[in-house]
């Protein structure tokens, strides 16, 4: 994942995290990862593989394309870019996820 848009949902998750009193702990044994494999993410030290960033997109039900404001036409060619394999990758996993 590309680092401004996983710094974005990062500040996303712990300010969830915050408000519904989630501990590191408690996410990470809902999502079936490690503590502290989980913290690397969290504390900005490792990117977000997709598949992990769906995992607790789901679990905590974000929002995510109002989180990167995807009802917008992309601004230019990386944007749209990203914007296209973020969306495939999000339709990919919930279609597994549903099946």
């Amino acid at each position: 994942m590309d680092r401004y848009y996983n710094d974005i949902l990062v500040d996303k998750i712990l300010s969830i995290m915050k408000r519904k009193d989630i501990t590191k702990t408690a996410l990470a044994k809902r999502i079936g990862m490690k503590e502290q494999t989980l913290g690397n993410y969290l504390l900005k030290k490792r990117t977000f593989p997709y598949e992990v960033a769906m995992k607790i997109i789901m679990e905590l039900d974000i929002d995510i394309y109002k989180l990167y404001n995807l009802t917008v036409e992309p601004l230019d060619e990386k944007f749209y870019e990203a914007y296209d394999e973020f969306r495939n990758k999000v339709d990919d996993l919930y279609n597994k996820s549903n099946h």
